[in-house]
């Protein structure tokens, strides 16, 4: 009897031996849209999946032949399961647009029905096809990006530096960066240059808090390039524009007569380093009422109405390309966490971000032709620096705002970046 216990007691090689789980979480996925893809051999559409595993957010494609191929085989393991109905492949290749959208709600019922059965979807083979990335092949890749025409709106921030820098990188595109800072737009131009991509780089100098100049911006990329595809505004730093008079808030209907600078080296110096809008402090020790007047209408030009102003003159634009060859436009809005949770200290850069969020889902809703997509690149709190937060990962953060862009997802959400927020609000408030 003994013998028989002792044998009955699984041994640490009887562990080792077990296929691990793959899926203990529940992982939530969502199919928002189908995308146009080209390669070598012709354009076809992939399905945008958008899946989240408890931990991360990651934006995958995948074919219709790849969700059949994974239907078949989970079919053949689970007999005895009814999976969710799975759309069936048709004779001719379903390219309309009805065709298409009728065939992804199908898609995304089938996959969230999959995800809520729990042996199912702890296969290996489910775990595969919801995280490989295949290989892409380069050529392939770039053939998406030729002739793009490209206009990066804060290019003189750090994270707005290196998304053009990764769009000039991608091979023959026409980009344009836009900013401020004489110095740090030279910079973005050599950087893109040096890739030796074949890419086009055209510079404005152009204060970005005012309306005017955004729009003789917009006019200038638009003449040199016959159009425009893709607008990035990039607003987390804040430094729209150079800084204005400390005693007075700067007005947005400011006007200047002279013509916005595409030359980085016409000899206008550099203004010095803005006060920044995004300011680490609690509101209620602005004693000065006035102060709070300054600082609010300055994080408002610099945080909300620029990038209302930059979508205002931008829309007209990318409506252009609607019934042509070069399909749907995008404008990218590169934020901020503090649009989603609410960050004490920065009060006034909250309010901001928060009317931000609204006004651009909103215009998701109202505007055809034309994808909006959010971005809250990940940031890293700096109580040390005036602006409170530094956006990290650059490289990492640019790439994955870039390809949501182009799969025109609604959000590209860092969950990095929401538990940086939720740390800085349980450090405030246990310090507090």
């Amino acid at each position: 009897d003994q013998a028989k216990m002792e044998e009955a007691i699984p041994s640490q090689q009887d562990y080792q031996d077990e296929e691990p789980k793959q899926n203990l979480f529940i992982p939530f996925v969502n199919i928002p849209r189908a995308e146009r893809v080209a390669d070598t051999k012709g354009d076809f559409y992939s399905y945008v999946l958008e899946v989240n595993d408890g931990s991360k957010d990651e934006i995958i494609l995948r074919r219709y032949s790849q969700f059949s191929d994974l239907h078949t085989f989970l079919a053949k393991k689970f007999p005895q399961h009814k999976l969710p109905p799975f759309p069936t492949r048709t004779f001719f290749k379903a390219s309309s647009k009805e065709a298409i959208e009728s065939r992804r709600l199908i898609l995304q019922t089938y996959i969230q029905g999959i995800c809520q059965m729990e042996d199912v979807r702890s296969t290996p083979e489910f775990f595969k096809f919801l995280t490989e990335k295949p290989q892409v092949d380069q050529a392939d890749f770039n053939a998406n990006w030729k002739g793009k025409r490209v206009l990066v709106l804060g290019a003189h921030t750090e994270i707005g530096a290196e998304i053009a820098c990764q769009y000039a990188g991608k091979g023959p595109l026409q980009v344009a960066v836009a900013g401020w800072d004489m110095d740090r737009i030279e910079k973005v131009v050599h950087r893109c240059f040096q890739l030796e991509s074949g890419a086009t780089v055209i510079p404005f100098i152009a204060d970005l808090n005012k309306m005017e100049e955004i729009r003789k911006t917009l006019d200038g990329v638009v003449n040199s390039f016959k159009g425009i595809d893709i607008v990035v505004i990039v607003l987390g730093e804040g430094d729209m524009g150079p800084p204005h008079d400390a005693e007075r808030p700067a007005s947005f209907y400011e006007t200047d007569d002279s013509p916005i600078s595409t030359n980085p080296f016409d000899g206008h110096p550099s203004p010095p380093s803005p006060s920044h809008p995004r300011t680490y402090q609690k509101f209620e020790e602005i004693a000065d009422p006035r102060s709070v007047e300054v600082q609010m209408v300055n994080t408002m030009n610099a945080m909300y109405y620029s990038a209302v102003y930059c979508a205002h003159f931008a829309l007209p634009h990318l409506k252009l390309n609607m019934g042509t060859l070069r399909d749907e436009s995008s404008l990218i809005v590169v934020s901020s966490s503090a649009g989603k949770t609410a960050i004490p200290n920065l009060a006034l850069y909250s309010g901001a971000m928060h009317a931000l969020h609204g006004f651009f889902d909103a215009l998701r809703g109202e505007v055809t032709g034309v994808s909006v997509t959010m971005a809250y690149p990940p940031v890293k709190v700096r109580p040390d620096l005036p602006e409170g937060l530094c956006i990290e990962e650059l490289g990492i953060s640019a790439a994955r705002i870039i390809e949501g862009g182009r799969l025109k997802v609604k959000e590209v959400a860092f969950g990095q970046a929401m538990s940086v927020v939720q740390g800085l609000m349980a450090t405030t408030i246990h310090k507090a």
